[in-house]
């Protein structure tokens, strides 16, 4: 089985493609970071909070340093719940991507190890890490597919799924941001794949990567400092043209 490989909690890696942003998902920092390139910006967002549950138990795994997603005809079903603050993000941002990254240990089986569908859901209700359980919650999951990834049977790297619709519906109010969960796909796959979760130290913490552009709120907040009105008041230009350059600039 491939050795671990440690992932080094610095700020995350901008490459610009164009006047897009887009964040090496392998390089990451713990609290929220944020750049901004060419009008767009790029919020790395950690998980603020993480765990897995198994169908109708009572058992919590918050305090785990792994994530289990799976099932098999001898042992549960299993699915990871993840949450995100999106405080990073203004109220009136307009998010263009969405995209979530979660770090892909091992199979949880060595007998069964096979590609897995994993898919995104809603999570329906609010949830705390450390008491949550498959008998409270695992009815609390929508069933409307939001993104679907293979987890193939490479191990130690980083798999990402694109969840804009669902981040934009968060952000808007449209839906109340109570995380998301990951889960197999047929549920009877004979199979187990087990992620990092946050407990596992700095830099494995899954985390969205957030790019938007300001709102007119916004807008008008980034450029308003950069206008000099007495600058402008003393140029030769008479006093209506000077509130008319203004308004242009």
């Amino acid at each position: 089985m491939a050795a671990h490989k440690r992932v080094i909690p610095l700020l995350a890696v901008i490459v610009v493609v164009g006047s897009a942003v887009f964040a090496h998902p392998a390089v990451l920092a713990s609290p929220p970071v944020q750049h901004r390139t060419n009008g767009r910006n790029a919020s790395v967002l950690p998980a603020s909070g993480d765990t897995w549950i198994r169908i109708n138990t009572q058992a919590n795994y918050g305090d785990w340093s792994t994530l289990e997603v799976g099932a098999s005809s001898v042992r549960d079903s299993e699915r990871v719940l993840l949450q995100f603050d999106l405080g990073a993000v203004p109220p009136d941002a307009v998010i263009l991507a969405a995209d979530l990254h979660v770090f892909y240990e091992r199979c949880g089986s060595l007998v069964y190890c096979r590609d897995m569908t994993v898919s995104i859901h809603r999570v329906t209700v609010p949830w705390e890490e450390m008491t949550a359980t498959g008998a409270n919650l695992w009815d609390a999951i929508d069933p409307a597919t939001q993104a679907l990834q293979v987890v193939g049977t490479e191990e130690d790297t980083w798999i990402t799924w694109d969840v804009l619709p669902l981040v934009q519906q968060w952000h808007s109010g449209a839906f109340p941001n109570n995380g998301l969960a990951l889960q197999a796909v047929p549920s009877i796959v004979e199979s187990y794949k087990q992620f990092a979760a946050r407990e596992k130290g700095d830099g494995w913490a899954a985390h969205l990567v957030v790019t938007w552009e300001a709102g007119p709120a916004e807008t008008h907040k980034l450029f308003l400092p950069l206008l000099n009105v007495s600058s402008i008041a003393s140029s030769h230009l008479p006093v209506q043209h000077a509130s008319y350059r203004r308004t242009m600039l």
